[in-house]
């Protein structure tokens, strides 16, 4: 629509540059959710953990220091395994695997919910897109006489 939008001169330009900007857009739409992402499973798993009456104190403040980095993305069969190797009781461990499935809920719901607003935003910047092709000239009506 946009290439068609412009004089005909001119649509290898446009083709070029929207091209790039889908290109660009998709790369830091992407960048962007992922980073909304993590940082809400990081900030929900670690919340949830520290208000979590099931989980030591010690073993939440634990968890604070070394995920500060980011909660990385884990199977809950995963977790657990790691649960059992660090020795954690499984009262605890049932809570810390809850917490990380309703941490991963919440990261994703952030994520989609800046990925729908951005499309909404969309939709309302997209209506000042032109609908038809200018004309490079205005074309002139024929002479109505016998030729």
């Amino acid at each position: 629509m946009t290439v068609s939008a412009v004089p005909d001169e001119q649509s290898g330009e446009v083709g070029g540059i929207q091209n790039t900007v889908t290109n660009l857009g998709a790369s830091i739409g992407t960048a962007l959710a992922g980073a909304v992402l993590i940082s809400a499973l990081t900030a929900s798993f670690l919340a949830g953990v520290q208000h979590n009456p099931a989980v030591p104190a010690e073993v939440a403040s634990q968890a604070q220091v070394q995920l500060s980095g980011g909660v990385p993305f884990m199977s809950d069969q995963d977790l657990k395994t790691q649960l059992e190797k660090a020795n954690v009781d499984a009262k605890t461990a049932d809570a810390i695997v809850q917490e990380n499935a309703n941490a991963r809920i919440a990261g994703l719901r952030s994520s989609l919910s800046l990925l729908a607003f951005i499309a909404l935003l969309a939709l309302f910047t997209g209506r000042r897109i032109p609908d038809h092709q200018p004309s490079a000239a205005p074309s002139e009506p024929s002479p109505a006489g016998p030729s």
